[in-house]
């Protein structure tokens, strides 16, 4: 399923200082984003509630970008059954992916737009697979 980034996301803009995801979060956040090629950052969302948990990112990723993701989230995976949810545009590629075992949460990779969609599906689901193996980390 595909929506227009830029009016959910938006571009990346000078964003307002924020704390960071606890350790723990924030170690399964690296090894996502690391396990992800070509995306540029990730984000751990809480579909349910509406909230970014954490993010492994450029600070400059502004926070109301990531909130629009989150609440485009529940919408775009509510019956997904495993497949990585895509919102593009010209401003980027997001690809939304449920993580399994984490009932109400998901991940968000942001890639390049020009990624083809099997690559950026692909990237996500190894990403959720390197978070949930540095669970235990």
């Amino acid at each position: 399923m595909t929506q227009g980034l830029a009016s959910i996301a938006g571009r990346p803009a000078s964003g307002r200082p924020r704390s960071g995801p606890p350790p723990a979060l924030a170690r399964r956040l690296d090894a996502a984003l690391g396990a992800a090629p070509g995306a540029d950052a990730c984000a751990y969302l809480d579909v349910g509630a509406g909230l970014v948990l954490g993010t492994s990112a450029d600070p400059a990723l502004p926070q109301e970008a990531l909130d629009g993701l989150c609440r485009a989230a529940g919408p775009l995976l509510d019956g997904a059954e495993g497949e990585a949810a895509l919102v593009v545009s010209a401003a980027g590629l997001a690809a939304l992916l449920a993580v399994p075992g984490e009932a109400g949460t998901a991940l968000c990779l942001l890639l390049a737009p020009e990624t083809p969609p099997a690559e950026a599906r692909a990237a996500a689901r190894a990403a959720v697979a390197a978070m949930l193996s540095a669970k235990g980390a």
